[in-house]
């Protein structure tokens, strides 16, 4: 309508370059946020960007990591950033330097990472393709070993509702882990 919006404070404005200083994401797909900072990850631009926690201002990296289409961003135990790709987990420093490339390799349909804040294992969900759907979340450690360990009965659900039933593959499911390290999962069914 191009007036005031109370409520929200802003004027919509076509094609605007950016707000507050903020440049437009094309596909914001994760976030993670450490003691100093916010790191969004925009899978079709493939970078990853960092905030100033308190100002908001965009940090950009001294080094700016290349990642093939960053899909989800979370914080290991270690302070780093581990970035989620269709290939695997890739860890960086929070200056954004390469430091294990791949972290986690073999994963088919990821859609989200996490990070028990306990032991500093780090959690995967996998849709699977369409032939082979996996829909569970797999355990890996600080090291990206996996464990085996893998929760949720997997396969394809087929549309019917359990408590070990996720549906990974649909993207409408996710998880998270508390501070206590417990795991809550959007089923997504």
């Amino acid at each position: 309508t191009g007036k005031l919006d109370e409520a929200w404070g802003y004027q919509w404005v076509p094609d605007k370059p950016d707000v507050r200083g903020v440049r437009k994401f094309e596909t914001a797909s994760g976030m993670a946020v450490s003691d100093k900072f916010v790191f969004v990850s925009d899978s079709k631009a493939k970078v990853i960007r960092r905030f100033d926690r308190t100002t908001s201002a965009e940090k950009p990296f001294s080094l700016a990591p290349v990642i093939d289409e960053p899909l989800d961003l979370a914080i290991g135990k270690n302070g780093n950033l581990l970035v989620l790709t269709n290939k695997g987990v890739v860890e960086i420093d929070p200056d954004g330097k390469l430091l294990r490339n791949p972290l986690i390799t073999g994963i088919v349909g990821p859609q989200g990472i996490d990070v028990d804040p306990f032991t500093g294992d780090i959690y995967v969900s996998l849709s699977g393709t369409p032939a082979k759907p996996v829909n569970q979340i797999w355990q890996y450690t600080a090291e990206g070993k996996a464990t085996g360990a893998k929760l949720g009965r997997g396969g394809d659900f087929n549309g019917r509702w359990t408590p070990d039933t996720f549906a990974f593959a649909t993207g409408s499911a996710d998880f998270t882990i508390d501070a206590s390290g417990g795991i809550w999962v959007n089923t997504g069914l």
